[in-house]
């Protein structure tokens, strides 16, 4: 897997913004929360919780992200909620471990 997908790259990355390109405007999105990293040989798995604004529904799909940091990301994401401070976006990683990977 990519460094800029790793568990690590994203955990440096809490409270950031991805802008998610759809529907014409740009649209942020804020990485609130990365899980702990679990592991299961050979594999790792985590996910991440971005939110967005309450006005603007993005439909379960991969969408091409940028971020300041990390570059140009293609992530699928899947919306999971909905409250008062927007709309949450979950995405999931499940891969081979670095030290599984030949």
């Amino acid at each position: 897997m990519a460094t800029a997908y790793s568990h690590e790259a994203f955990a440096g990355q809490l409270n950031t913004k991805f802008w998610l390109a759809a529907a014409g405007e740009p649209l942020a999105l804020e990485l609130i929360e990365v899980s702990p990293l679990r592991r299961n040989a050979p594999y790792e798995s985590y996910s991440l919780e971005l939110r967005g604004p309450s006005g603007r529904y993005i439909p379960q799909a991969s969408y091409r992200m940028d971020h300041a940091a990390l570059g140009q990301l293609e992530i699928f994401i899947v919306p999971v909620r909905q409250d008062r401070q927007g709309l949450y976006y979950e995405a999931s990683f499940n891969c081979l471990s670095a030290e599984a990977a030949p």
